[in-house]
This record gives structure tokens, sequence and C-alpha cells, in this order.
């Protein structure tokens, strides 16, 4: 999922990669990460979208098309939900120096790590 946060991903797509039926792989999911799969892909855009933020200089249209968001001002309601500010606004404190993330964009249960050592895990 993670080399492709800048395409469409549908939850089908996904189950089929991992060789799971749908309602198999986001069982096994959210079991693995605490959040359902659109929620998940969001939240590691936005994560994404941040790190971009801090270090690059695109505009933050290409930004977020560059994590899957076709419109930027969908981008913005979502970075702002889930960072509790504009994508401008985290720019400008990153280029500060004060950088201040408020939101959740990733938390513990996002990380890779989390999803790739299922073997402890009894089966559904």
């Amino acid at each position: 999922m993670e080399a492709h946060l800048d395409s469409p991903l549908s939850l089908y797509q996904v189950a089929r990669e991992a060789g799971m039926s749908k309602f198999h792989f986001c069982r096994r999911f959210v079991a693995c990460t605490g959040l359902n799969f659109r929620e998940y892909l969001t939240r590691r855009r936005i994560a994404r979208a941040k790190e971009l933020l801090r270090d690059d200089g695109r505009s933050i249209g290409d930004i977020a098309r560059d994590v899957g968001f076709k419109d930027t001002t969908h981008f913005g309601r979502v970075f702002k939900r889930l960072e509790r500010q504009l994508p401008s606004a985290f720019r400008r404190r990153a280029e500060g120096g004060g950088e201040r993330s408020v939101g959740t964009a990733e938390p513990s249960s996002l990380r890779s790590s989390n999803l790739a050592d299922t073997s402890s895990e009894r089966p559904l």
C-alpha cells in the first residue's frame, strides 16, 4: 500500500493482492491496525503529505495529487480534520522550525511493522 499511496486503491484490490476475501481482509486489517482500511489509507496519505510539506518546495496542490487526492480542497479539509491546521499553516510552522503537529495522522498502529508480523495472531 505504501508504494501506491498516489494511486486510487480499492478495498477489493488490496484484499485480492493479500489473497483474502474483502470481509476477511477487513477483519484482519482492523485487528492489526485498529483502523478500517479507508481511514488507515487516509492517515498514511496525510502522514506522507506532512513529510513532503516539510521537505519539498512543490505546491500544496502537487503534493495533494502525489499522495492520492484528486481535489486540493478535499485534501485541505481532510488534512485539517486530522492535523487541526491547514496544510499551508503546517508548512509555515515546519519552515519556521516551530513545527507542531497537533493531530493524529500517524498513531503507532499505522507503522508498517505492525502489519508485517501477524504470525503470533490466531487465524480468523
